[in-house]
């Protein structure tokens, strides 16, 4: 038989992200095997497509016809870039008065950059490593490596709550 296939989506992308997908030459009575590195079985990947999550392997498909003749495709190449972390720490309590304010501070790792988001809002300018919160709401950060991956934090809650005599401020 023949083995060829074709790739639909970039070979090199974020962990997470849509891969590509390589798909087979198709024919009567053709059966498939793909196979990463030394040809070693990918169990249950035996459609006429594949979608590879692994990275830095390169795939096959072994392709069967009806006498059981087999035929090895050329190797495909694929790069999955691995997400940063993305953490926040509180420098200070999350729930204080009126005018005051918590530094939240996203991890550090080289070739990181940040983007602070308040609910679903990009913070404006807001691209340090730390972010002074004044105001109440959920804080998370963007964090994108050089790869040009990214992951978003867990929220960080905010709250303005004090007292003065019998009024709340907010």
């Amino acid at each position: 038989p023949v083995a060829t296939k074709t790739v639909t989506g970039p070979t090199t992308f974020c962990a997470g992200a849509n891969a590509c997908t390589i798909t087979a030459n198709a024919g009567p009575g053709l059966t498939y095997q793909w196979t990463k590195g030394a040809l070693v079985p990918i169990a249950g990947a035996t459609g006429i497509s594949y979608q590879p999550t692994t990275s830095n392997n390169f795939y096959k498909v072994i392709v069967t016809n009806a006498n059981g003749c087999t035929k090895v495709s050329s190797p495909t190449v694929i790069t999955v870039n691995a997400a940063p972390t993305a953490t926040i720490t509180a420098q200070g309590p999350l729930t204080f008065c009126a005018g005051d304010s918590v530094t939240l501070v996203a991890n550090s790792g080289a070739g990181l950059t940040y983007q602070w988001i308040r609910g679903v809002t990009n913070v404006s300018g807001a691209t340090a490593i730390s972010y002074k919160a004044k105001q109440a709401g959920t804080y998370k950060v963007q964090v994108t490596n050089s790869n040009g991956c990214s992951k978003l934090s867990a929220g960080k809650q905010v709250v303005i709550n004090c007292r003065e005599g019998n009024m709340l401020e907010e």
